[in-house]
């Protein structure tokens, strides 16, 4: 048998070779408009509190103005003591993070000692700045190490900014409204998580990008409690018919009808001979 349309595996990490490409194809769309990249939206937050760090999210994941998914995860395990939340285009920040999460393991094994939230944040920031923004990654990274609590925020062009409260995504307005009204250092964990769900619920109704559950990931020395969903939507689907159409609703634009070659194969069936 043939092997010339087994295709080569393909080559691990991000792929820009279409960039050129695209740019050509853009000026060919003298008249008609060029598409355009599909809006994306999310709410994320994190706070920092007296034994660790919050982290949350909402779980809508959007496609321009459809929902593509209601359960959607956003939080992303980086290491046993490091947790990131991401906005923007899913499968970049899904990437991202893992492709940290794998660095970073390959240290713990080598050192046999747990990351620093700063080392992972240099790798985030030296692999975003190197693509310019394209890489649409804007990232929300927490932990704790041996040098304390720690909350950052990571830019999809590198840039890298760190508060003990921080939001990001297109419903980050509303959420900072609220982490601002309500942060207070030293906060206990119940207090710092009411904060984090209140920021991420405002989010939500400003924003028609974000919605659904509310994720929560606290983090402490003692360990990691990733509560999915830690709140459900209060808005429900309730249908109260069903939708039936009609044949022809939907024009058939095409159709092509391809045979079938079939083989006739007769069964029958024998008693075995056991004696």
């Amino acid at each position: 048998m043939a092997l010339s349309n087994i295709h080569q595996t393909p080559a691990a990490g991000f792929n820009f070779d279409n960039t050129a490409r695209n740019t050509t194809l853009a000026g060919h769309f003298e008249r008609r408009q060029a598409p355009k990249p599909l809006k994306t939206g999310t709410t994320i937050a994190g706070v920092v509190f007296k034994d660790g760090v919050v982290l949350g999210a909402d779980t809508r994941a959007t496609s321009s103005e459809v929902v593509a998914d209601k359960m959607c995860s956003k939080i992303h395990y980086i290491a046993p003591n490091i947790y990131c939340c991401g906005a923007g285009t899913a499968a970049d920040t899904e990437k991202t993070t893992d492709m940290l999460s794998s660095n970073l393991t390959i240290f713990s094994l080598n050192s046999g000692r747990k990351p620093r939230v700063i080392m992972a944040v240099n790798i985030l920031q030296d692999m975003l700045y190197r693509y310019r923004g394209q890489i649409g990654a804007s990232l929300i990274l927490g932990g704790v190490d041996c040098t304390g609590n720690h909350l950052y925020t990571v830019g999809p062009y590198g840039s890298v900014n760190t508060m003990p409260y921080l939001a990001m995504g297109s419903g980050d307005l509303a959420a900072l409204g609220i982490l601002e009204d309500g942060f207070k250092p030293n906060m206990e964990m119940e207090r710092a998580k009411d904060l984090v769900c209140a920021a991420i619920q405002a989010g939500i109704m400003d924003d028609l990008g974000s919605g659904n559950n509310i994720d929560i990931c606290v983090i402490t020395k003692e360990g990691v409690d990733y509560l999915r969903p830690y709140q459900e939507s209060q808005f429900k689907d309730n249908r109260t018919m069903k939708y039936r159409y009609r044949p022809g609703t939907t024009p058939v634009l095409t159709e092509k009808v391809v045979p079938l070659k079939l083989e006739v194969v007769q069964e029958t069936v024998q008693k075995m001979d056991t004696a």
